[in-house]
C-alpha cells in the first residue's frame, strides 16, 4: 500500500517501532488515524495535504505496521509515541489531526506537549473518560489553549495570558 510522492519509515521510540509515511514539504502535519483503521485511512487527503506540509500519518502501537506490544494503549502513552515519531524525524513543533480513538490521542497529545503542538484538529472524537490524564484534561478551559482568542468559550482566557 503507497500512496505517490511517500515514503514509508519505521522509527524507534522507546521500545516501540513505529511507522510512519511521509510526504510533502511545508511545516509539518502528524495524522492519527481511528479504530480499526491504519495510516491508510488518510491516503485520500495526503496528497492534497502535501501540496502545503509535511505529512506524517502513523500507525499507532497495535496497528499497522507498528509494534503491538502487550501494554501501553492508554491515550498518554500514544500521545508520547506519537510525540517521539516527530521529535526522530527532526520536528520540534507540528500540527495535529485525528479521527476517532486519533482525536482522543491528538487531544492528549495537545495537552501533554503544549510547546510542540501548533494546531490541533479533531474529527469524530469517541466519547471516552478523561480523567486518567489528571483534572487539567478535562477542563474545558484546557481544550481552548490554541484557540484564536475570538473562537474560545465566553469567559476562558488563555492559559498562558
Amino acid at each position: 500500500m503507497n500512496v505517490e510522492g511517500f515514503k514509508h519509515r519505521m522509527v524507534p521510540v522507546g521500545d516501540v517501532k513505529m511507522h510512519a509515511v511521509i510526504g510533502g514539504n511545508g511545516p509539518p502535519l502528524v495524522l492519527i488515524h481511528g479504530f480499526p483503521q491504519t495510516w491508510w485511512e488518510w491516503r485520500h487527503m495526503m496528497p492534497h495535504l502535501a501540496d502545503r506540509h509535511t505529512v506524517v500519518a502513523v500507525d499507532l502501537r497495535g496497528a499497522g505496521h507498528s509494534d503491538k506490544p502487550q501494554g501501553g494503549y492508554d491515550k498518554a502513552s500514544l500521545a508520547r509515541d506519537v510525540h517521539g515519531v516527530m521529535k526522530a524525524l527532526g520536528f520540534d513543533n507540528y500540527a495535529v489531526c485525528g479521527h476517532d480513538i486519533g482525536a482522543m490521542t491528538a487531544l492528549a497529545l495537545a495537552l501533554t506537549h503544549r510547546d510542540a503542538v501548533t494546531r490541533l484538529t479533531v474529527a469524530r472524537p469517541v466519547s471516552a473518560r478523561l480523567e486518567p490524564l489528571g483534572a487539567e484534561f478535562a477542563r474545558a478551559e484546557s481544550l481552548a489553549f490554541r484557540l484564536p482568542h475570538e473562537a474560545r468559550p465566553t469567559g476562558v482566557a488563555h492559559p498562558r495570558a
